[in-house]
């Protein structure tokens, strides 16, 4: 009898749960002819209607599921993702199995209002419960390493605070800023109306931007937008769409500020511009190298990052897809190389992340290998589009373009409006990359204190290797991007002037303890007889006259300005610091001289034209009671003795 109860009991209960929800063909004739009344509205997208019609089904008919879904879709498409999720769950309680999908898009709404943990679980529901629509799993099942993603990097959220660039910004879209090395002025695309882009400019002084003006000599009727600037700010590469000019669609071009003027744009180049899409230019390796986008042939999805270099001849290389480990099957865009030369940031929707486009990057290696994407974290990169994302010289300040403000927004009047706008930020420290320093030179006449256009090479003393080479501008100005890491060491030359020289420690944290902007007076050979000139390039090991490898530079450009020179005699001088005897100090500056003119003579310069002489502590420049001091003492000079 106990058991016969218990089996009428279990058939009851399942009666009744088979009967606490109702299908829209369940309803009532009435409440039958709200429903699809309401469904007419939905799909003519009367929202506001539809919705009030599937509230009085639901006041009148509280276990219709039909109705709780088709509601929670409209708050879905009305992006009103809370009450999306309160009235999918209301379905999913009246019956967990009735519609899988149900998981699914109760999933994307737990996303929106940031519970990534129950998008997870829901999202792994559907995927476990789903059996026949193949199209939605598909998408399932890409999603899903985003969801656990989210679950798992949203547990450790990134602290930093946004501060919007009200100057910058208006009812337009900006987007897409790039970054002189000085860091003082910035170059955006600002979108007029629904098809115009045009380039804007504001630079900063004493801590103030100043309101940004068009740049009219490169705007025109067509597209002009996603800029790159070079570090000097003398040249910008920008993309634009559809002029008698282009390749393709949107190709890139340059412009170059000439006596305070930017120059007529050109085609950049047709090895790089194809009948493709090239776009998203960034400038690295002091203009050496251009990282861009396209969906040329040889992509691996829509959009690719590529990259090109300058060769001898000034013309560029044909371009290379940055591969696997950096581009996926679908989009990768706004790549911005950091001055240090090693760490890419870029965005991507291809790669785990909270969802729209994440920025992610990735870190060079000496064999120009790339690491595994790394996201940049959360709430930087959130639910919503991140993209633009760029940094000053020392990796601190930062600044990018986003639609954040919109996040909570349910007023579709105002979310028609939605635009992206520029904000700067303090990079948190665990993200930021290795710090880079600059100089800006200028090269002066010692004379006329004129402005000299001169040939500048700066040696990577660490690395062996010819780091930079280029002229400075007809002003007599060149702004040159140093990587921390290495110590670096700079020749200015120029046609009938002795080459100046100096070097630059940037170990750590950029330059150490020196000026950035740097005037260097070059010394006319003829008015410089007698007068000496410190090779701050020659090393020795310590306490004695064997020559340290990183001498070999500056030793080579003083043999080839004596070969260039071929009238020129000199007399080298070796000086010392006071540690240690007078005696002492006087052999070892005399061996040092010596080693110096021992080197030339074996390169191949006459021994008439060189002598040597060791002055020991005696014509100290500088005190000799700090180690700075002792240091600058220690030094190799010459002196012209004729002509």
């Amino acid at each position: 009898m106990r058991y016969f109860l218990f089996i009428l009991l279990s058939i009851y209960s399942c009666e009744i749960f088979a009967q606490s929800f109702k299908t829209a063909k369940d309803l009532s004739p009435k409440n039958q002819k709200i429903y699809q009344k309401s469904v007419a509205l939905y799909k003519t997208d009367q929202f506001e209607k539809a919705k009030k019609g599937f509230q009085k089904l639901i006041q009148k008919d509280p276990y219709c599921i039909d109705a709780f879904i088709q509601l929670g879709s409209i708050y879905y498409e009305s992006s009103d993702f809370e009450n999306a999720e309160i009235n999918f769950k209301k379905a999913i309680d009246l019956s967990p199995d009735y519609n899988s999908k149900l998981y699914y898009t109760l999933a994307l709404s737990n996303r929106q209002t940031k519970k990534y943990r129950e998008a997870k679980i829901n999202l792994y529901t559907f995927l476990q419960t789903e059996k026949k629509n193949q199209e939605l799993l598909n998408k399932a099942n890409e999603l899903y390493p985003s969801f656990i993603f989210a679950d798992s990097i949203t547990q450790f959220p990134l602290q930093f605070q946004l501060k919007e660039m009200t100057i910058w910004n208006t009812l337009n879209s900006e987007y897409l800023p790039t970054i002189t090395a000085d860091g003082n002025t910035v170059v955006f695309t600002r979108r007029l109306n629904q098809n115009n882009e045009d380039l804007f400019i504001t630079t900063r002084k004493d801590s103030v931007w100043s309101v940004p003006i068009a740049l009219d000599e490169i705007n025109s009727l067509y597209n002009e937008g996603a800029p790159a600037i070079s570090p000097d700010g003398k040249s910008i590469i920008f993309t634009s769409c559809d002029i008698k000019e282009s390749i393709g669609g949107c190709d890139l071009f340059i412009s170059e500020l000439v006596n305070g003027e930017w120059s007529q744009p050109r085609n950049l180049s047709r090895e790089i511009n194809t009948p493709a899409y090239e776009s998203q230019a960034n400038f690295a390796d002091n203009g050496n190298t251009l990282y861009f986008v396209s969906n040329r042939k040889g992509s691996l999805g829509a959009n690719d990052i590529w990259v090109t270099k300058l060769k001898k001849d000034k013309t560029w290389s044909k371009p290379k897809n940055l591969g696997k480990n950096v581009n996926t099957i679908k989009n990768e865009e706004c790549p911005f190389m950091h001055p240090n030369g090693k760490t890419l940031f870029f965005s991507s929707d291809g790669l785990p992340g909270m969802g729209g486009k994440d920025i992610y990057y990735c870190i060079k290696d000496t064999s120009n290998n790339w690491s595994e994407p790394i996201n940049l974290g959360y709430p930087l990169n959130s639910t919503l589009h991140e993209a633009s994302f760029i940094t000053d010289i020392q990796g601190i300040n930062a600044y990018y373009a986003s639609d954040f403000k919109y996040e909570n927004i349910k007023d579709q009047n105002i979310l028609k409006q939605k635009n992206l706008d520029l904000f700067s930020f303090i990079l948190p420290e665990s993200k930021r990359p290795q710090a880079s320093s600059y100089i800006h030179i200028s090269v002066i006449d010692e004379l006329t204190k004129a402005p000299i256009q001169a040939h500048v090479e700066i040696f990577d003393l660490i690395n062996k290797e010819l780091f930079f080479s280029g002229n400075t501008s007809a002003d007599g100005q060149k702004t040159v991007v140093l990587p921390t890491g290495s110590s670096y060491a700079m020749h200015i030359k120029k046609e009938n002037y002795l080459f100046d020289n100096s070097n630059f420690n940037c170990i750590e944290n950029g330059l150490a303890r020196q000026d950035q902007n740097i005037s260097r007076y070059l010394k006319q050979i003829k008015n410089h007889t007698n007068k000496a000139i410190v090779l701050n390039n020659i090393f020795f090991e310590f306490g004695s006259a064997v020559l340290k490898n990183e001498s070999e530079y500056e030793l080579s450009e003083l043999y080839q300005s004596l070969s260039e020179n071929s009238k020129l005699k000199i007399k080298i001088l070796g000086h010392t610091d006071n540690i240690g005897s007078e005696e002492s100090n006087l052999n070892l500056s005399q061996m040092r001289a010596n080693a110096v003119k021992d080197y030339l003579i074996k390169k191949g310069i006459q021994q008439d034209r060189l002598s040597s002489e060791g002055k020991g502590e005696l014509q100290p420049i500088d005190s000799n009671e700090n180690e700075e001091g002792r240091k600058n003492n220690r030094r190799t000079e010459f002196i012209i003795i004729e002509e």
